[in-house]
C-alpha cells in the first residue's frame, strides 16, 4: 500500500510541475524584436529594389579580384528593422569563405540602408529581424 501511495504521489508531482507555465513581463521601455508578423517589414519600393540598391552600393573588394582562386560566395547577414524602419543591430550570420572583406562589405552595405518601411502586428508598428543573403560573384 505504501508503495501505490509513493508512485501516485510522484505521479501528481510530475503532473504538477508540467503544467508550470512562464510568462513574461516586458518592462515600460522594453520592446520585443520579432521574427513572425502580420505584415513584414519592407525596403522602399519592394526587394527587387532592395536588390538594385545592394548592386549598385556593394564595392567589390579588391582582395576577391586578385584571388584567382576565388569564384564567388554568399554573406548572410542579420538585422533588425526597428518601429520607425530604422536598420540597425547589423550582424553577420554566416560568412564568406575565404574572403572576410566581402563579410565587411555586405555588412557596410546594409548599415548604410535607408528607412524600410516597418512591419507590423496586430496594426501596430514594430521591431523585426531581418536575415538577407547577399551573393558575391566573379564576372
Amino acid at each position: 500500500m505504501k508503495k501505490i501511495i509513493a508512485i501516485i504521489f510522484i505521479f501528481n508531482c510530475l503532473f504538477c510541475f508540467s503544467q508550470t507555465k512562464t510568462i513574461h513581463v516586458a518592462k515600460e521601455n522594453e520592446s520585443e524584436v520579432y521574427t513572425v508578423v502580420e505584415e513584414p517589414a519592407e525596403f522602399p519600393g519592394g526587394t527587387q529594389e532592395m536588390y538594385k540598391y545592394i548592386a549598385n552600393n556593394i564595392v567589390f573588394p579588391n582582395s576577391a579580384r586578385q584571388d584567382t582562386t576565388f569564384s564567388g560566395c554568399k554573406t548572410y547577414v542579420k538585422f533588425i528593422v526597428g518601429q520607425e524602419g530604422s536598420v540597425y543591430n547589423v550582424e553577420l550570420i554566416k560568412g564568406c569563405k575565404g574572403c572576410s572583406d566581402c563579410d565587411k562589405e555586405a555588412i557596410r552595405v546594409v548599415k548604410a540602408m535607408p528607412k524600410w518601411k516597418p512591419a507590423k502586428l496586430k496594426g501596430e508598428q514594430v521591431q523585426v529581424y531581418y536575415n538577407l543573403p547577399i551573393n558575391f560573384k566573379m564576372k
